[in-house]
């Protein structure tokens, strides 16, 4: 796990070095999945390495840099396959199941626990969506929580 954690942090240091850092020094919005907050939540608190370590990893790999807004899609983890074997089957897509989509429901359990705790403590940029809502309600949602950003 703590060697996980280590190349997962050695990869997103490498992509905001080369990618996110010039981006945003353009004045450009960059959005991106899977970043600063599901570390802590996959490798700090699911994996047990530990929140604080892997929070003060992640801080070091983006140099500082924390996420202006993290949109969490909540949903039961006993929910998620069958919702993405209905999407999968409406779109005609198989997308290859990883190993995090292969880990026991307890660990997804883990990872839902630690983003919602992580939503408590910071609400002023981890917004929790209810993911058991249509996919049109979910984007009006999420533009309704970007636009704001896009003003400024």
């Amino acid at each position: 796990p703590l060697a996980e954690a280590f190349l997962f942090q050695a990869d997103r240091a490498q992509h905001f070095t080369n990618v996110i850092l010039p981006t945003l020094a353009t004045g450009k919005l960059v959005i991106t999945d899977r970043c600063f907050d599901a570390s802590i939540a996959y490798q700090g608190h699911a994996r047990g390495v530990g929140i604080e370590l892997v929070a003060r990893l992640s801080l070091i790999a983006t140099q500082g840099h924390i996420p202006d807004l993290t949109v969490l899609l909540d949903l039961d983890p006993a929910q998620v396959h069958t919702r993405t074997d209905t999407a999968n089957d409406a779109s005609g897509l198989r997308e290859e199941q990883t190993r995090f989509d292969a880990e026991a429901e307890q660990f997804h359990q883990r990872v839902r626990e630690a983003f919602l705790v992580l939503a408590r403590i910071h609400p002023d940029r981890i917004k929790v969506l209810d993911a058991s809502r249509s996919p049109q309600q979910l984007h009006q949602q999420i533009i309704a929580l970007v636009e704001p950003l896009l003003e400024d």
